[in-house]
């Protein structure tokens, strides 16, 4: 079994426990402001892991298109949803776990670390995570 551990641009180490990418469009329904999309993501990020958990969305960088005066997002094609665990002593508990949601396009040469670990380098987890 292999174990995917790196650490955050705090310098807290954290552990991958788990992985899921899909199209943006499977499961997310298109909406046409940020604040829903991220709504949304931590819907679908429900259904994946049972329970109530603590989710962060990294702000997704997007384009916006203007059709007819209206302005639309263009969302990177694959959204990652990762399940991070910290085995360092938080608050009073003897670890912390977030679930990190982020958009990007596929990236079928780099490697699952490379993916991961740059995308959530600089996620706030002592202000995101739960014990």
């Amino acid at each position: 079994m292999w174990v995917y551990r790196f650490p955050l641009s705090t310098g807290r180490i954290v552990q991958l426990d788990s992985l899921h990418m899909s199209s943006t469009t499977d499961g997310i329904p298109y909406v046409r402001h940020e604040k829903e999309f991220i709504q949304s993501a931590r819907r679908y990020a429900e259904t994946l892991w049972i329970g109530p958990r603590s989710v962060y969305v990294v702000p997704p960088t997007h384009q916006l298109t203007a059709d007819k005066g209206d302005l639309h997002m263009r969302i990177a094609p694959v959204v990652y949803l990762a399940r991070l665990v910290c085995y360092e002593s938080f608050k009073d508990d003897v670890m912390s776990e977030l679930i990190v949601i982020w958009f990007g396009d596929p990236e079928p040469v780099r490697g699952i670390l490379d993916i991961v670990s740059a995308a959530v380098k600089d996620v706030p987890w002592d202000e995101q995570c739960s014990p």
